[in-house]
């Protein structure tokens, strides 16, 4: 899992091993250690700030369920992971003259479970918030005008000028989020469909060629996943099927948008 726990659970494993070289033979098989529950605090509501920000009632409502659902997500694999390192403990338990050792387990996670928790609120205020403000006005602005009248836009011709954006995108990141996606549609002065199909197509032609590319880095995982769910009730792009497995031998199809579902795609 993580190196934090994981140093945790061999010093306390080695300190076993290493007692046990002089020590005297356990006297009771029945020998364990007082096990407590993990009990890893609730997020605190970002709901205030979000409101703060500009941010309005029911994007703040989508931004603050999807980060409580992932906490608890995390909060309950952090709890199946404790227990397992603690019964991994157990047939040792007997070189453990008090609970120290659990309690050091146990605080190595209410350190992590902390600052994954301070990390995350700090991308969602700083990082996301700004950037969902900037694609919102994007859409907003484009709506304005089809209320004003202007004719609806013909369909871009795909802008050959900003392959080298993509490129360079790919070239760090072959699987961009959704978010990214609008990002990179608004910069390149094309549509969303374009950029999503111009990186599955080039994930395609990689694998074809037996050439490796870049994938999120380890523990970004929360970005793709809080930035799709968010993305997906705002933005109506949900039905965009994204290889969310990651299989490096395989692509998942991506399902093409419905018509309706398209004409809300704005950039």
């Amino acid at each position: 899992m993580l190196p934090l726990l994981q140093r945790t659970s061999s010093i306390l494993h080695a300190s076993a091993r290493k007692y046990a070289s002089y020590a005297p033979l356990p006297t009771s098989a029945s020998a364990s250690l007082p096990i407590k529950d993990l009990e890893l605090p609730k997020p605190e509501s970002l709901a205030a700030q979000l409101l703060t920000l500009g941010i309005d009632e029911n994007a703040s409502h989508r931004i603050c369920s999807t980060f409580d659902r992932l906490s608890e997500e995390l909060k309950s694999r952090l709890e199946v992971d404790y227990k397992r390192r603690c019964r991994s403990l157990q047939p040792r338990a007997h070189y453990f003259h008090d609970d120290k050792s659990v309690s050091m387990l146990s605080l190595t996670y209410l350190t992590w479970h902390k600052k994954a928790l301070q990390t995350w609120s700090s991308y969602i205020l700083e990082n996301f918030v700004p950037r969902l403000i900037h694609a919102k006005s994007k859409l907003h602005t484009v709506l304005d005008n089809r209320e004003s009248g202007y004719a609806t836009k013909p369909k871009r011709a795909f802008n050959q000028r900003a392959v080298p954006i993509l490129e360079q995108f790919f070239e760090g990141n072959a699987f961009p989020s959704r978010l990214e996606k609008i990002e990179l549609a608004d910069r390149c002065n094309m549509e969303y469909r374009q950029i999503h199909v111009w990186f599955q197509n080039r994930r395609s032609r990689f694998r074809k060629e037996g050439r490796s590319f870049k994938k999120r880095e380890l523990g970004a995982g929360f970005v793709e996943v809080f930035e799709n769910a968010v993305v997906d009730e705002l933005f109506l792009c949900g039905s965009v099927e994204e290889s969310s497995a990651r299989d490096s031998s395989s692509e998942v199809s991506d399902v093409p948008l419905s018509k309706a579902k398209r004409s809300a795609l704005i950039f």
